[in-house]
């Protein structure tokens, strides 16, 4: 599929100062760049296991290069990676351009590893979930530790039973 980019931002539209952020890092290290570069260098990097990802790529060929960090070995990754997407929600995203393109590929490219929107957090969440459906999870089904009971399943039924459902 051929792709075309239109890049209207400019450098400075979100100023940060590298040295000052630098010097609050305590453990994290910061890793600046094209996605291209940054995501094999941060998986060479050796990172303790990635539990969330924020995806703020708005393109597709952008997103798609990051998806890199879910083709990394398990030990790198938990068997579910909380993801938010950032661009999947306004008037010119759509499943066929942008970061739900991307994810749409990614999962028919990926027999063991998906993407999936969260349903149902709304009923969690109440008011305050009012970004829910940017919420997915990366579902790495060949982690040695995905069958594991990881505790959400028997909250979820208590908070349903505690609103008297």
């Amino acid at each position: 599929m051929a792709t075309q980019e239109f890049v209207t931002c400019s450098e400075g539209l979100y100023p940060m100062s590298r040295e000052k952020l630098e010097q609050r890092l305590k453990k994290p290290k910061l890793h600046l760049g094209l996605v291209e570069e940054t995501v094999p260098a941060f998986i060479k990097s050796n990172p303790a296991p990635v539990a969330f990802i924020a995806f703020d790529l708005c393109f597709y060929s952008s997103t798609l290069k990051a998806f890199q960090i879910f083709d990394a070995d398990q030990s790198l990754l938990l068997p579910r990676v909380h993801c938010f997407f950032r661009n999947t929600l306004g008037r010119s995203f759509g499943d066929f351009n942008g970061e739900r393109l991307a994810i749409s590929e990614f999962n028919a490219a990926h027999e063991i590893r998906k993407l999936s929107q969260m349903y149902g957090l709304r009923h969690f969440l109440g008011e305050a979930g009012r970004w829910v459906d940017q919420y997915y999870m990366a579902h790495i089904f060949d982690h040695e530790q995905y069958g594991c009971y990881d505790g959400l399943i028997r909250e979820a039924v208590l908070d349903l039973r505690d609103e008297g459902r």
